[in-house]
């Protein structure tokens, strides 16, 4: 089936929750009639069907949840109706099943904490901000805390934003719970990667596979990237979006530009430059994970 058509099922079904509950009206912008204190139905619903058209506006905001928005990301690609119900399961009924297959059925369960939680918000100065997707936020909330057998989840992340690490086996968790029967898991938090995964997640790229790739975010800034600096260890997750071509001119490997995906939108890396040396890039990608229906 066509990922037209895929999403006109989603919108069907999104339309539908969107009209069985409480109504936003001119002075109530917000309508609210969830388990969840501060999440309106409208915007849910808005969420929704903004990601299923566009799921590169996936965004994790201003929280640590990357690991899980890669994967959303990838998800609502193959599954944009498992996705839409995932969230709406959520906002009326608390527990929901995520997934499909031999893992269908898992249960996702919501902590008194995590439903009371403020919606994370976003400071963007000069007196303006920006409130996170509620759609966004109650799926990559709830799912994070579902694969956190430590802590509860909520707005307020903690010291070191503990309560949000995405360590490589709970992105595969994620991917398995959705149904993805194939996963090839090369990640490694605090070992950076050489020339052949790169070369293999490029190929699993390419062969139709889900991608994400671990990083230290400073391989997005080009000025760092440039620079080769010495890091310690991952910590961010994107999804890749092309393949990664690499070419041995004047006596060393060099990769061209390639996109990822990462905060809500599709960026070029490098971003302005022509391309980088495979030996400088490395220095910042900690492996990837695969996943195939």
């Amino acid at each position: 089936m066509a990922y037209d058509e895929k999403v006109k099922q989603a919108e069907q079904v999104i339309e539908q929750f969107r009209a069985r509950g409480a109504q936003a009206t001119r002075t109530n912008t917000c309508a609210k009639d969830s388990i969840w204190l501060n999440v309106c139905r409208n915007k849910v619903a808005d969420g929704q069907r903004g990601n299923v058209w566009v799921p590169r506006g996936v965004s994790q905001n201003s929280t640590n949840l990357c690991g899980v928005a890669a994967f959303i990301r990838q998800w609502i690609e193959d599954d944009p109706v498992g996705y839409a119900y995932l969230g709406i399961q959520l906002y009326e009924n608390g527990p929901a099943n995520m997934g499909r297959g031999q893992y269908h059925g898992k249960e996702i369960r919501l902590s008194k904490e995590l439903k009371n939680s403020t919606i994370p918000f976003i400071d963007l100065k000069n007196g303006r901000g920006e409130e996170m997707n509620h759609a966004d936020w109650i799926v990559m909330a709830s799912i994070r805390e579902a694969f956190n057998s430590v802590f509860n989840y909520s707005a307020d992340e903690g010291i070191f934003a503990i309560r949000a690490w995405n360590f490589p086996s709970e992105v595969v968790a994620t991917f398995k719970a959705a149904g993805y029967v194939n996963i090839v898991n090369e990640a490694y938090w605090t070992t950076p990667q050489g020339y052949d995964s790169l070369k293999e997640a490029s190929a699993k790229f390419q062969n139709k596979w889900r991608v994400v790739l671990l990083i230290n975010a400073d391989m997005l800034d080009d000025k760092e990237l440039a620079s080769g600096s010495f890091v310690t260890t991952a910590n961010h997750w994107i999804g890749l979006q092309s393949a990664i071509n690499m070419s041995y001119t004047a006596s060393e490997w060099r990769v061209s530009p390639f996109t990822v995906f990462t905060w809500g939108k599709d960026k070029q890396v490098p971003e302005s430059l022509p391309h980088i040396p495979l030996a400088k890039l490395l220095r910042y990608y900690y492996g990837y994970i695969a996943a195939k229906y």
